[in-house]
């Protein structure tokens, strides 16, 4: 289950006879052959991995402080320079490389006995741990044996160990996950759902209807379904064949659910945690999840989730200390804005949908320019940057404000759109801005119209 790459690595250097394949630090491929270099292998207390040399492919070496280049691409000008090939180890070469070897000199057989017995030795003793776990053995077990064995190691994640779990059975998680997510794809707001996201939704849906099979009682009744990690590794093929594709129809649907709630790409949704349990929940409720009472249920839900900042292990509730993307309930301020159909100050035929989002380029603006605070002493970064003193609008929109005073942009818009100043502060209001503030270049009355500590 683990360790592939460790006795791959190890068969690559020591028994396939090639070189070995591997990556530079910048993760360029490259061959490689490995020795080791006799005499520094024999130098007491100094580190073995000092005398273990790669080689290109080639076998010319090249010692980079003096530019010298040593030749190993055959046995003679390997023992020449006393740089023992791996590749021989456990080979029948090894004998002829050896004899061939002592037989330069007398001191070369005495180098030859030491580096048997001490390096060679042992290699060849080295036992590999192995810890057999047998088929039926509890996944939450297998997980414990890699959290306490592996420790030096990335831990396998749950997708990873069951993978290895299904392979038993012939199931190539890796390849389904991939068609999946590829299917996903197109669903701009779940479209960075990952592999732990999809098995944790499975999971909560397998666990619900298993506690109400057994129980035979009413679901409101049940206690809570569960998707912890050892939860996960619980699930059997069975129930992931089960359930996976339900759930996948499920996540088109919370797609769908979000871009009402104002989330239409995947950086704009404020928790991925939450879709997880949306998905599961749309499969438990099938098309009920539709009904009129069951979405203002979902909604509210939804929001007490992103702004209560319920899936954070910290609060950021005060609007002026939200500054940045990293704030789920910055972005769920946004979202609302959308949601509640905010219309662009240039283009004004409707309000911002997912298509005017994409093509026209909505982003964070800011409502009182940044250089226009510095000329007006507006010292507190907090405040300029705070989401109080942002909204979205189109880039074309930005463009037009530029740096100018909010009094300034406000008549350029104007002109721009061709609309009534009434007209277009009706437009401004859909922000949630109080226009006036906006021909008055008051900054102070607006962030303090705008902010409120919760």
């Amino acid at each position: 289950m683990d360790g592939q790459q460790r006795l791959t690595s190890l068969f690559q250097a020591l028994a396939s006879g090639k070189p070995v394949n591997t990556m530079d630090t910048r993760r360029k491929k490259m061959l490689r052959w490995y020795y080791i270099d006799i005499e520094r292998a024999l130098i007491q207390r100094a580190d073995m991995v000092d005398a273990v040399v790669s080689v290109p492919e080639d076998r010319m070496l090249l010692d980079a402080p003096g530019r010298r280049l040593t030749d190993l691409s055959t046995p003679e000008t390997e023992r020449a320079a006393g740089m023992f090939p791996l590749r021989l180890v456990y080979t029948e070469e090894r004998a002829d490389w050896r004899w061939a070897y002592e037989s330069i000199d007398k001191a070369h057989r005495a180098t030859w006995k030491a580096f048997k017995s001490t390096v060679l030795k042992t290699i060849e003793g080295y036992k590999v741990p192995v810890i057999r776990l047998a088929k039926e053995t509890p996944k939450a077990a297998v997980c414990t044996v890699f959290e306490n064995v592996n420790t030096k190691g990335v831990q396998l994640t749950v997708f990873e160990l069951l993978t290895a779990t299904y392979a038993a059975d012939n199931y190539r998680l890796p390849e389904e996950w991939a068609a999946t997510r590829e299917r996903l794809a197109k669903y701009d707001a779940v479209s960075d759902v990952d592999d732990t996201d999809f098995l944790r939704a499975v999971c909560l849906v397998s666990t619900h209807f298993e506690l109400r099979e057994q129980s035979g009682v009413d679901p409101f009744d049940l206690p809570g379904a569960r998707c912890k990690r050892s939860d996960i590794l619980e699930l059997d093929l069975s129930e992931y064949l089960r359930w996976a594709r339900e759930i996948e129809s499920a996540l088109e649907w919370c797609a769908r659910f979000l871009a009402r709630q104002g989330v239409y790409l995947a950086h704009d949704l404020p928790y991925r945690s939450q879709v997880s349990a949306l998905a599961a929940i749309r499969v438990v409720l099938g098309d009920e999840a539709d009904t009129q009472n069951a979405q203002d249920k979902l909604s509210r839900w939804f929001w007490c989730g992103v702004m209560g900042e319920q899936y954070s292990g910290s609060l950021d509730s005060r609007l002026d200390t939200m500054a940045t993307r990293n704030s789920a309930a910055y972005k769920g301020v946004c979202n609302l804005l959308l949601r509640q159909e905010c219309i662009d100050w240039v283009y004004t035929r409707e309000p911002i949908d997912a298509a005017i989002y994409v093509d026209q380029q909505v982003d964070i603006g800011l409502i009182f320019p940044k250089a226009w605070c510095a000329r007006h002493v507006v010292e507190e970064s907090y405040r300029q940057n705070s989401i109080v003193n942002k909204t979205l609008l189109a880039s074309r929109t930005r463009r037009i404000m530029g740096n100018q005073a909010p009094a300034d942009y406000r008549w350029q818009l104007e002109t721009e759109t061709g609309l009534p100043g009434n007209w277009l502060d009706d437009i401004v209001g859909t922000h949630l801005i109080d226009p006036r503030l906006l021909r008055a270049s008051d900054f102070d009355a607006l962030y303090r119209r705008n902010s409120w500590n919760t």
